[in-house]
């Protein structure tokens, strides 16, 4: 796993300085990958892009718990 520049594209390349580096180590991948997990789960603060462009606000689903990743990060001491 790397981490890096959100929008490492060719074109953004051009008389910039990118950087991207390696997670070596297992605890640093497990934890970005739960931040990352958390973040895409989030049904209470989230938006979806819709084939349109247009976004449409996220919500529980019938059932579904809210998550709120917010609330989360904060309650853990993130």
């Amino acid at each position: 796993m790397y981490l890096g520049s959100a929008d490492l594209m060719q074109r953004n390349l051009d008389r910039r300085v990118e950087t991207a580096f390696p997670l070596r180590e297992k605890r640093h991948r497990e934890k970005v990958r739960r931040l990352l997990d958390l973040q895409l789960a989030d049904n209470a603060n989230g938006w979806e892009l819709r084939p349109d462009g247009t976004f449409e606000r996220l919500h529980p689903k019938d059932g579904e718990e809210q998550v709120d990743s917010q609330a989360i990060l904060l309650e853990e001491g993130f």
